[in-house]
């Protein structure tokens, strides 16, 4: 990862962290399949494995407090997030 400009997030489900060249800004990043966090598979609803709310909570929290924030105030989803499937993800078949 830091080859590649980035660093290590410190979070089990955020892959890297990246602060944009001003420094003004912080990117998070995720690689989210049952593969690579298998008990994503848990959470299946009609055979499609969906990433659940309080995983994007925990994630937002973590990005809160690695930016200097002590609080997320509102998070907002419109639409669940579908995992990758073992057929699409970029790791490789399971």
């Amino acid at each position: 990862m830091t080859a590649a400009g980035l660093d290590a997030s410190g979070h089990a489900l955020l892959g890297a962290a990246l602060a944009t060249a001003d420094g003004d800004e912080q990117i998070f990043s995720a690689r989210l399949s049952a593969r690579t966090v298998p008990w994503l598979a848990d959470h299946a609803v009609g055979g499609t494995v969906l990433v659940p709310g309080a995983a994007f909570a925990d994630m937002a929290v973590h990005a809160a407090r690695e930016t200097g924030c002590d609080l997320v105030e509102e998070l907002t989803m419109t639409a669940p997030l579908r995992s990758a499937t073992r057929g699409d993800d970029p790791a490789g078949p399971g």
